[in-house]
């Protein structure tokens, strides 16, 4: 836990009080008249931007879910030798979390569809592999034939540096016992 002297949180009111005067008055809403206002706007504005990852994350599972019925409808749900990765909804996760999203902001967004996230780090599929892994290893089940697993990997710049979505790759794979 790091600790904050006095002085510094002063400051750090100081200049979110300042910062939120200047947005105020180009905004031409009333202007905060304490510190503590500041910070319940900063807190307000934090709880509101959660809850829309949140509501991304269930619009996310609704498409997904839409999608799937479509490729089982259509008779297109690729088994084993039918094709590299099972079936490609890459597009469809990268209208949720497009390039260029805070991997937090999207880890969020798959928590929220019901994914489970991997713990961050390397190797997690195998050595040299850095992304951010989430998945649903029961999308679908199919009694004593099979399942489907649900897989969404969120590439970051690089090893250690989890900042932002480089590249989204997503799929069904269909796996037969």
């Amino acid at each position: 836990m790091r600790l904050v002297s006095t002085r510094a949180l002063r400051d750090r009111l100081y200049s979110v009080f300042v910062i939120a005067n200047s947005v105020v008055a180009a905004t031409g809403e009333a202007a905060p008249s304490s510190a503590a206002q500041v910070a319940e706007h900063e807190w307000n504005s934090r709880v509101s931007q959660d809850q829309e990852l949140i509501e991304r994350g269930r619009r996310l599972r609704i498409a997904i879910d839409a999608e799937y019925k479509r490729l089982e409808k259509a008779g297109e749900i690729k088994g084993p030798g039918q094709g590299h990765g099972g079936n490609d909804i890459s597009w469809l996760v990268e209208m949720y979390i497009p390039v260029g999203s805070s991997v937090d902001d999207g880890e969020k967004i798959l928590s929220s569809a019901g994914f489970t996230l991997i713990p961050r780090g390397e190797g997690t599929i195998m050595p040299g592999d850095y992304r951010v892994i989430a998945q649903i290893p029961f999308y679908r089940t199919q009694f004593l034939i099979g399942r489907t697993l649900l897989v969404v990997g969120l590439t970051p710049p690089g090893p250690g540096d989890y900042s932002i979505v480089t590249k989204v790759s997503a799929g069904f794979v269909k796996i037969m016992l």
